[in-house]
């Protein structure tokens, strides 16, 4: 049987938290391999349903290393269902913008005068929804709907992300009709009226097969891009606020195809040599709108990261990250960390048995300001 979702109640959900924070902290302190023992405690109390027990024979098939130390026992989950879960329990989690008012570097999206929640501010997204019943003539409903990931179905005509995510904001569904007294086949079409700084993308991998009983994998080649634009997918309104910032990138575009001798502007540089957006923001245009910190405001996107599956089926097979740093790609497999290319990214777009893409992570994309030069050779 399966357990409830996270109960928002659970007394748990603030040590979860606290579990992640010291986690990424741990990390950023050191360059060995970190046992993240009081996260995955803290998880299996919040979430008991991923801390169900593996036979014997399955937890015998444990690769060696570190992690498998503390997880050796337990059945594999689903990691999107997992990560569904640990949004779900961090929506419950505030920010006192006032503790950080006083630290160097601040993020600009940072700054406000009240709490806020960061998956609501950097991962949460808008759909305007519009209902039509396809069997009358009764008015078409509208409505709201937010988002933390976008899916991408496996369907037969999907070859490419894109294809995937716009028969996913549309389709039909059946439901009562009060004006027909029955139930009636109605079209419904979403487009984003709201597309948060960070937009996570699931490719619908696993489905049930009946007669095994187990979650089955589609082994799909679906490509992906390293720079995903969402414009076609905003609705018209949105998109008339995505045009100053669209503009100046078409522009930066240019200035690389076409160089001007009469202006001096960053050149197109690989991302491992430029400067870091975070660490140096004055460089960089704001990638968001100024009265919604944590948005986009360009419809760009670049990937940040990829959680990869190997293997026939849900609870079996191996998770491995995919992490971009500093324009550099790394691979987190277990304990052991390698440089990888983007060109191997590419590659886990699935079609066979090596490595697919489950879950992408896609992050705002930075527009270079452009820097003058003063006669004698100086930035101004």
């Amino acid at each position: 049987c399966r357990f409830p979702p996270t109960s928002l109640n659970s007394p748990n959900l603030d040590s979860l938290c606290e579990s992640l924070k010291f986690l990424f902290n741990s990390l950023s302190k050191t360059e060995k391999p970190v046992t993240p023992l009081l996260f995955l405690t803290c998880l299996h109390s919040v979430c008991p349903q991923f801390a169900s027990r593996a036979s014997s024979s399955d937890a015998s098939k444990s690769a060696p290393g570190a992690l498998s130390m503390i997880t050796h026992g337990f059945e594999q989950q689903d990691a999107s269902e997992c990560w569904t879960e640990l949004i779900r329990a961090l929506q419950s989690s505030k920010i006192d913008s006032q503790v950080y008012a006083s630290t160097v570097n601040l993020p600009q999206s940072f700054r406000t005068t009240s709490q806020w929640n960061p998956v609501e501010r950097f991962l949460t997204g808008q759909l305007s929804c519009k209902l039509t019943c396809t069997e009358s003539d009764e008015p078409e409903t509208d409505s709201l709907e937010t988002f933390t990931q976008l899916s991408c179905f496996m369907h037969q005509d999907v070859k490419y992300l894109l294809t995937g995510i716009r028969n996913g904001l549309t389709g039909n569904l059946t439901k009562h009709s009060s004006l027909l007294d029955r139930n009636a086949v109605y079209k419904r079409l979403s487009l984003i009226s709201r597309l948060p700084a960070y937009l996570c993308i699931h490719f619908v991998r696993f489905f049930y097969k009946e007669d095994k009983q187990i979650n089955a994998k589609i082994l799909k080649d679906v490509k992906f891009p390293l720079t995903l634009d969402m414009h076609e997918f905003c609705t018209p309104e949105l998109q008339q606020k995505l045009l100053p910032m669209r503009e100046k990138q078409r522009l930066k575009e240019d200035e690389v195809v076409n160089p001007s001798s009469q202006t001096n502007t960053f050149k197109s540089k690989p991302d491992s040599v430029r400067p870091d957006p975070f660490q140096n923001p004055d460089l960089y245009e704001p990638y968001f709108f100024a009265d919604d910190p944590g948005s986009n405001n360009s419809g760009y996107y670049d990937l940040q990261g990829v959680l990869s599956h190997q293997g026939r089926t849900s609870t079996s097979g191996h998770y491995v990250a995919w992490v971009k740093k500093q324009g550099m790609w790394f691979k987190f497999d277990d304990d052991r960390v390698s440089q990888v290319t983007s060109e191997d990214i590419l590659r886990l777009s699935g079609g066979g048995d090596w490595h697919c893409a489950y879950i992408l992570l896609y992050g705002p994309h930075f527009i270079e300001k452009n820097a003058c030069k003063d006669p004698s050779g100086s930035t101004v």
